[in-house]
């Protein structure tokens, strides 16, 4: 590239523009502030799309159910746990370490499990 070039890099997502961003062709100013949620915005990163409202509410019913932690169900009491005794990845790392057999819960933990947990910490 010569000093005279410039590079254009071309974008299908988002364009600043001088008065008025936009996002996926929308403008953001009189079409998406104020008007679209959270999740909303997620899925439009994801899809390129906006989505109904209809839409948007179950997606955000899925998050409210994901965040459930029923202490009644191993996997999810483990994830929880963990994560509380360290961080995200003693969470992960706990559930994986749980689930390395066909049975779950408490009593199929593979012996070294709690000291590798430990260690993590």
């Amino acid at each position: 590239m010569t000093p005279n070039e410039t590079l254009i890099l071309p974008t299908r997502v988002g364009h600043a523009g001088f008065d008025q961003p936009r996002l996926f062709g929308w403008p953001v100013y009189d079409s998406l502030a104020g008007k679209e949620s959270y999740t909303g915005f997620m899925a439009m990163a994801s899809t390129g799309r906006r989505l109904s409202p209809e839409d948007c509410g179950v997606l955000d019913d899925i998050a409210a159910v994901m965040a459930l932690g029923d202490p009644r169900i191993w996997p999810l009491k483990i994830t929880r746990l963990g994560s509380c005794h360290g961080s995200m990845l003693c969470g992960i790392a706990s559930v994986l370490l749980c689930m390395r057999s066909r049975y779950v819960g408490p009593m199929d933990v593979p012996p070294k499990a709690a000291s590798m947990l430990q260690e993590m910490k």
